[in-house]
This record gives structure tokens, C-alpha cells and sequence, in this order.
């Protein structure tokens, strides 16, 4: 038996060892074998037939494919690096040929070879060292573009082709162009009345101008048709015509209103060109407000869509968190849509405003009927149909109390259920990986719904006059959009009625109208003061149509006035004028009838309110003086409107009170206006930009400030309206215009044309507020001579925060005795010292400020400031160039 298991182990051991590949095949081979024997018996299967044999088949060709790609991938990146590495010769200290700048611009050092290089901005030089471009005797071509033609017929050199030859930059089709030197001199070559210079991406650093020579510069507004009249560029832009001598300021050359050639000594010429074509901007512009325009509606539910009211342009509730990125992005993520009537009413304003001006975009017939349609069912119900008083927000009728009171629809419906909104929050925190805000953001949430009472208000005269100097703007742009506004406003003088009746009369000492807002009468006091003499006369307009007396019927109905008080808001202030001041001139109503003595007085006391608002910058609080409207450029543009109307009105202006107002606000919007708004601009180069606050208060990871600018487009929109408005009569800049004035509307409608579709800033604005910014706001904590509880129990001065209520009234009537109110000023109001100092919208204390965005407003307002640039690009007279 041993024996035979020997032999059996020996033979096995003489059997030569197979591959995997040679045992898969005999295995194979066997089975086939086997599967043909039907009948019973046994088939001899060795061992090493039956042998694992691995990877077989076609994976082990898969895997072979496999290791190859790889290698080839690896070989092909070696050869990459080893090319990049040869040519740009990186070492441990960078590379000797190419060098990234942090402006992200590269710079060949020292020289490349190039066949063909993409050329994205400025080609620019070191500064006092020569640029050379050289092609082995070519000329060296930069082709930015094709030219074009503007309405005017003027050809416009847009980069068509510029190329270097002989040491002088020249610009292809237009060869009777050239700029050169001569010694210290730099040469500037024009012979054609038909070019305007706009163009080519391309400065000289190597040149050293200091004076430009032109041969026969034509245009149709300065006329140069002399030889070679001398340009000096020691000063600013703006000129002034001595024979053949122009002088131009701001060392730069500006050619029917644009800027074509900056001249500096050190820099040498630089001519830039402009890359997107700006009637295709504004008509993008125009697109992008009439695609807003609601015109499916929906209806609420819950976390799916918002109740959206056909015919008004978007806006949206916000909060303004700023801080850390997290809040950063809350901030652009969380909203709640809101109809309203303001916001339709402004946009509808701007686009007829835009539509004036030469050449100006129209608003199609549908779009305004579709945006009348939803401003008529704003009218108050509770006045009679068509005296033109309207509220804010939609309203909703009590039938326990026969009222009618108004709210935001959305933020009712999502503050209606708690809880439910609370979870949802929570989740979408969850969702963005921001748990651990919701404890910040939680008491924000609670205070919005408990308060949503706060937003029952009653009408008000804002939306109400808006209104109005709608209409005026429609007698004149089309009769029968006129005549569809007149069908629901046929008896505006009802709204007349209303100012003269609530109007604040501060010498007069009665309740309802001599008492006023403790916050308003902070900001006013010293101006009251200087007005306050024996036998004085006063009347301002106010925001509410309201007085306490109708305030305690109408409270428990939730049509009130916040905080149970009517203020005085200088924006609100703005838009009443400019409805009266539209209306005279349109003649609607017959003014001689209504615009009478106590109306006057009205106009006229409030023009001077206005005007000493802005030349005392508020009185240092502008939270308080623009009560509702945080944009001090939105109120620049509102106050400019009535200015522009009244120097464009034939003269002599109907009413003495009309002539009182033009000079005042001529004087202040000139003097004081203007400069704030001019030191606004931040200039980068040749562009400029103004910003307001909205996210500039954000911080990165490290700590480090954030601007991100989320206001920028509509804050440089507004401050150019408010400087086109301040310094145009019947579309011509005035000859006293400042330079530095020409230089913004320059240097901001460029960089507005620039990035106003870029996506690379957020339209949004602060269109609107509460008048409670944070706790500074609050009326508790100013000084009063009313402080009392809407049934009449008074409070002592002493109380203490447990006291406050919202059936509160904390008030001032008439005028303080200054020597009391400096004692009060130091004085503890339920607990707390009176904030006399504003901090800003961006402030620590100032977290959640809600605020009122609208997009279609941006893009409007940009789209206004855009026409304004075109029309008066070939339209300024020479005085003001």
C-alpha cells in the first residue's frame, strides 16, 4: 500500500507544472469532454485539472489596458512639466519669463516670443522704461474688435486695429489717426470730423507727454476747426474756449462727452476702449425690469410659493445680518416676497423718466396698464374710491370691526404658524451646515411675529403723492395711460385735503397736529428752535394719513400708526413735493383752485425743511431724518427731481412758493448734495463706483473685512441720477457745472456699463426700512412731554422698561424749552440714556435691521442713469465741456 502511494506521489511529481492559462484549458477541454459522455462512468479529472486558474479571460486583458493608460498619462504629464518648465524656466523662486502680479495680470520679463497672445485689458509697459512690440519686421496687430456706428452716424473707433509702427501707435482703418512724439512733446493726430475717439485698449507707459498737438479736431459741439490749436493738460476737465487755446482739466481729453484719452507726463497716453456696446445695455436693462413684471400669479403655500399680485415688480423682505460669511449668506439667501404698492409705483416712475430723454427706452402700453392695474387696488377702503389715498400693502377687511387694515400678505401667512416656521428654519439651517445660528437667529424670527400688528398701518402720504406725480408723468407721456390712471383718481384733491388737514403744525399746540414722533422732534429741535417766535406759522408734511384721535379709534381695528405717532420723514418729505410740484405744471385739477395759502405755506415750509436737512447732513441722524429710507442717494435723486422740474419749467413759475423752492433746493442740492455725493466715489483708474452699506460689514474665516458691495449698483445708479438731475435744464448740463462733477457721471457711468450685467455684483438696494433699525430707534428712549397710555393714564418719567406697551404714547407736542430738554437729553427714559449718536447701519447693535429690496429697481435705475449718459454724450453745450 506504501508502495503504491509512493508511486501514485512520484508520478504526480513528474507531471510538469502548467500555467494558469495551460490548466484553464485543459479544465475546459475535460468538461467538453465530459458533457459528450451520456452514458454512466467515471472521466479521470486529475488534480491539476482542477486548479484555481485566477484572472481569466477578459479581465486580465482589461487589466493590462488599464496599467497602460496609466503609464501613458503619467509619461504625457512628465513631458508637460518638463516643456512648461524648459520654456518658462521655473526655479525655487518663480519663473524667469512670466510672472503673475495680485492684480492677476501676468508679465513676460523678460520677453517671449509669441505667435499670437489674447489680449484682455490694457497693454501697459514699465513705468519710465521703453515697451517695445517687435515682429521681425510686421507690424505688431492688436484687434480687439470690429468698428461700429452709433445712432448719431459717427463712426466710432472701437479697437478696430491698432499696431505699432515707427514709434507711433496707430490705429487701423482710420490711418489719418496717430499719436507720437516729438522730444518732450506728445504728438495727437485727428483729420476726420467723423471719428470720435472711444477706443483701443492701449497705453504708452514709454511716453512723456505733456502737451498734445491736434490738427483739426471737429465736433459738432466744440468746434476746433483751427490749426493746431493747443491743448494743455495742466488742469481738470471742463473747458474754456480762448481763441484757438483749450484748456482741459483732470489731464484728460473728452470728446463729445467722453472720455477718450487720458494725457499724463508720467504714464504717458492711454486710450481705453469700452467693452460692451451701451445701447445694448440699456436695452438689456429694459428687457430684464419688463421680464420682472408679475404676470402669472400665484397664491401662497407654505414653503412652495409666495401670494405674487399681478402687475407689480418684485421685492423682497430681507434682514440685514452682517458679521461673519455665515450671515453673509443668510443675508442673500433668506427673503420673503412682498406686493406692495411703492416699489411698483417707483419703478413705473423711473421707466417714464428714462423714457424723456433723448432717445430714451420706452415702457410698452401693457407693461404700464399691468402696473396701474395693481397700483388701483392699493387704494384705501376706508376713503372713498377715487380721491387717490393709498396704503402701502394690500388690505383685508374686518368684518367685526367694518375696517379695512393692511399688511405684508407673505410674512403674515409664514408668521401665522410658529412652530411649523420655526422647524422649517431650522431644517434649512440644518441643510446649509448653519445649525448653530438659529439660537442668533430664533429671537429675530419671535420678535417678527409678535410684532406683525406693528405692520397694520394705515395710508399714507408717500405712496399717495407718488401717485399723483405718476399721473402728471402720464398726462405728458401718453393720453390714454392718462386716462386709464384719471378712471381711479378722478378726485385727487381729496389727497390735497388730507395733507392740509394733517399736516404738523408745531407753534400751534393742538394735539393731533402739533404733536409729533420723539425721535422726529430729536432730529428736528434745533431747527424748530431757531423758527420758534411769537406768532410763528408752520406746516409740514407728515407720513400717515392719521392723528392720535383717529389712532385710538382705529387701534383696535389694526389700522394704526407705529408706535401710535405720526413723524416727519424728509424722503416722504421729497416724493409729496414732487407729486405737487408735477401736478401744477401738468395742470391737474385746476391748481389755482387747490394750491391755495395753506397749502402753500405747506410747500413752502417743507422745501425749507428739506433744504436745511441737507445742508446739515441730517443733523448727524440720518436714521432718524430718513426715517424709512436708508438711502441717502435714493433721497439725493428723489430731492434732485423737483429741482430738475422747476429749472426746466417755463418762467416765471406759477406761484411765489414754486420760486421760494427752487432757490433753496438749488442751493443746497448744489452746494452741499454735490460734494457728498462726489466724495462718495471710490476711483479705481479711469472707472468709479459709489457703495452705500449693504455687505460691506462682513468678515472672512480670518477675520479680515469683507466689502462686497451689494448695494454698489444701485447706490452709483442713484448718486449719477442725483448729479444728471442737479446740474441738466431741459436736457443741457449748466455752465457752472464742476469739473469734479463731469468726472463722476464719467468715470460712473463707465463702470456702471461695465458690470451693471456682469453678475458680479448683487442689485440690490434698501428701498425701503421699518423706522426701527435697532435699539438706538426705539421712541421709548428720547425725550417727551406725552407719555401716556392711549385711554389717558399717565406714566411716570421714572418707569421702567416693564411699563412699555403698544398702546404707548411717547410724544412731543409743540416745542421744548431748550434748557428742559438738555436735562432730558441726560436723563434715564424707561432705563436707558438717549442715543445721540448714530453709528451706522452697519453698527454691532444694528444686526437685524429688515429692510425692503427690489431688483427691477436696480436694474430701472442703472437703466435711467445709462440714458442719461447716451443722450448727453453728444448733447453737452460748450460751457460745460
Amino acid at each position: 500500500m506504501e508502495k503504491s502511494m509512493e508511486k501514485e506521489v512520484a508520478t504526480r511529481a513528474a507531471v510538469p507544472q502548467k500555467s494558469m492559462f495551460q490548466a484553464a484549458r485543459d479544465k475546459k477541454r475535460a468538461r467538453r469532454y465530459h458533457s459528450r459522455n451520456f452514458t454512466l462512468g467515471y472521466v479521470k479529472a486529475d488534480n491539476h485539472y482542477l486548479s484555481r486558474a485566477g484572472l481569466r479571460g477578459r479581465k486580465r486583458w482589461l487589466l493590462v489596458a488599464l496599467i497602460v493608460s496609466v503609464y501613458c498619462v503619467v509619461i504625457g504629464q512628465l513631458l508637460i512639466t518638463s516643456v512648461i518648465l524648459g520654456i518658462l524656466r521655473f526655479k525655487t523662486g518663480g519663473s524667469e519669463y512670466l510672472r503673475f502680479e495680485s492684480d492677476g495680470s501676468a508679465v513676460l520679463p523678460r520677453g517671449a516670443d509669441i505667435a499670437y497672445a489674447q489680449v484682455l485689458g490694457p497693454v501697459l509697459g514699465y513705468f519710465n522704461e521703453s515697451l517695445t512690440l517687435s515682429s521681425h519686421g510686421y507690424p505688431v496687430v492688436l484687434e480687439a474688435g470690429n468698428q461700429r456706428n452709433v445712432p448719431t452716424g459717427d463712426h466710432v473707433l472701437n479697437s478696430s486695429q491698432a499696431y505699432f509702427d515707427a514709434g507711433t501707435v496707430r490705429f487701423a482703418p482710420f490711418s489719418n489717426f496717430s499719436v507720437g512724439t516729438a522730444g518732450e512733446r506728445g504728438l495727437l493726430f485727428v483729420n476726420s470730423s467723423l471719428v470720435m475717439l472711444q477706443a483701443a485698449a492701449v497705453k504708452l507707459k514709454n511716453m512723456t507727454a505733456t502737451e498734445a498737438v491736434t490738427k483739426e479736431v471737429v465736433s459738432a459741439q466744440i468746434d476746433l476747426a483751427v490749426s493746431s490749436p493747443l491743448i494743455s493738460v495742466s488742469s481738470v476737465l471742463g473747458a474754456s474756449l480762448q481763441g484757438s487755446q483749450v484748456t482741459v482739466a483732470s489731464k484728460t481729453i473728452g470728446v463729445k462727452g467722453q472720455v477718450a484719452i487720458n494725457l499724463d507726463g508720467r504714464k504717458g497716453v492711454g486710450v481705453r476702449s469700452l467693452p460692451t456696446n451701451l445701447n445694448e445695455v440699456i436695452a438689456e436693462l429694459q428687457s430684464t425690469v419688463l421680464k420682472s413684471q408679475v404676470l402669472v400669479p400665484t397664491s401662497f403655500k407654505f414653503a412652495i410659493s409666495y401670494d405674487k399680485q399681478f402687475g407689480v415688480y418684485p421685492s423682497t423682505i430681507k434682514v440685514n445680518l452682517h458679521g461673519n460669511k455665515d450671515y453673509a449668506l443668510l443675508r442673500d439667501l433668506a427673503g420673503c416676497f412682498d406686493n406692495n404698492a411703492f416699489v411698483t409705483l417707483w419703478v413705473t416712475q423711473i421707466l417714464l423718466e428714462a423714457a424723456r430723454q433723448p432717445l430714451g427706452p420706452a415702457p410698452t402700453n401693457n407693461q404700464v396698464l399691468y402696473a396701474l392695474q395693481a397700483i388701483s387696488s392699493y387704494h384705501d377702503n376706508n376713503h372713498p374710491m377715487n380721491d387717490s389715498i393709498l396704503v402701502f400693502w394690500p388690505q383685508a377687511y374686518n368684518k367685526t370691526t367694518g375696517v379695512w387694515s393692511c399688511g405684508p400678505q407673505n410674512l403674515a401667512h409664514l408668521t401665522k404658524d410658529y412652530p411649523k416656521l420655526a422647524a422649517y428654519i431650522q431644517k434649512v439651517l440644518d441643510d446649509l451646515g448653519l445649525s448653530s445660528l438659529w439660537n442668533k437667529l430664533q429671537p429675530v424670527v419671535e420678535a417678527i411675529s409678535q410684532s406683525l400688528l406693528a405692520f397694520g398701518i394705515p395710508a399714507d402720504f408717500d405712496d399717495t403723492f407718488v401717485n399723483i406725480g405718476l399721473g402728471a408723468m402720464l398726462s405728458k407721456f401718453s393720453p390714454p395711460l392718462f386716462q386709464a390712471w384719471n378712471t381711479n383718481n378722478s378726485d385727487f384733491v381729496q389727497a390735497i385735503r388730507a395733507l392740509k388737514k394733517y399736516a404738523y403744525r408745531p407753534f400751534d399746540g393742538d394735539l393731533d397736529s402739533g404733536t409729533i414722533d420723539s425721535r422726529t422732534y430729536l432730529f428736528l429741535h434745533e431747527y424748530l428752535s431757531s423758527l420758534n417766535t411769537p406768532g410763528q406759522q408752520g406746516a409740514y408734511v407728515v407720513t400717515w394719513v392719521q392723528n392720535i384721535t383717529e389712532d385710538i379709534v382705529y387701534y383696535e381695528s389694526n389700522y394704526k400708526m407705529p408706535f401710535n405717532m405720526n413723524n416727519v420723514d424728509v424722503t416722504v418729505c421729497s416724493n409729496v413735493l414732487y407729486g405737487i410740484t408735477a401736478a401744477i405744471l401738468a395742470d391737474l385739477g385746476g391748481p389755482q383752485e387747490w394750491f391755495d395759502l395753506d397749502v402753500q405755506m405747506i410747500y413752502q415750509n417743507t422745501s425749507d425743511l428739506i433744504a436745511w436737512a441737507i445742508s446739515k447732513n441730517f443733523s448727524g441722524r440720518p436714521d432718524l431724518a430718513l426715517t424709512y429710507y436708508p438711502s441717502r442717494f435714493n433721497f439725493y435723486w428723489f430731492t434732485s427731481r423737483i429741482l430738475n422740474l422747476l429749472t426746466s419749467a417755463p418762467k416765471p413759475l406759477p406761484f411765489d412758493a414754486m420760486d421760494h423752492a427752487l432757490m433753496g433746493l438749488s442751493d443746497s442740492l448744489r452746494n452741499y448734495a454735490t460734494p457728498a455725493i462726489v466724495q462718495s466715489f471710490t476711483f479705481e483708474g479711469d472707472l468709479a463706483y459709489v457703495d452705500d452699506f449693504l455687505g460691506d460689514a462682513d468678515h472672512n474665516v480670518f477675520g479680515k473685512l469683507e466689502k462686497r458691495g451689494e448695494d454698489r449698483l444701485s447706490s452709483t445708479s442713484m448718486a449719477l441720477n442725483a448729479l444728471f438731475y442737479t446740474w441738466t435744464e431741459n436736457g443741457q448740463f449748466l455752465s457752472s457745472t464742476p469739473a469734479e462733477v463731469y468726472q463722476c457721471i464719467f468715470a460712473g457711468s463707465e463702470w456702471l456699463m461695465d458690470n451693471v450685467l456682469t453678475g458680479k455684483y448683487k442689485p440690490y438696494n434698501v428701498v425701503f426700512s421699518g423706522s426701527v433699525k435697532s435699539t438706538s430707534d426705539l421712541p421709548f428712549f428720547y425725550p417727551a412731554n406725552i407719555l401716556e397710555y392711549l385711554n389717558g393714564t399717565k406714566l411716570s418719567p421714572n418707569c421702567n422698561t416693564s411699563c412699555l406697551s403698544t398702546d404707548l404714547l411717547n410724544a412731543v407736542n409743540g416745542i421744548f424749552n431748550e434748557s428742559d430738554y438738555q436735562q432730558q437729553l441726560k436723563e434715564k427714559h424707561f432705563g436707558e440714556y438717549t442715543p445721540q449718536t448714530f453709528y451706522g447701519y452697519n453698527a454691532p447693535d444694528n444686526q437685524f435691521m429688515p429692510f425692503w429690496s427690489s431688483e427691477p429697481f436696480t436694474y430701472a435705475s442703472a437703466m435711467l442713469a445709462l440714458t442719461q449718459y447716451r443722450a448727453h454724450f453728444n448733447n453737452l453745450n460748450d460751457g460745460g465741456h
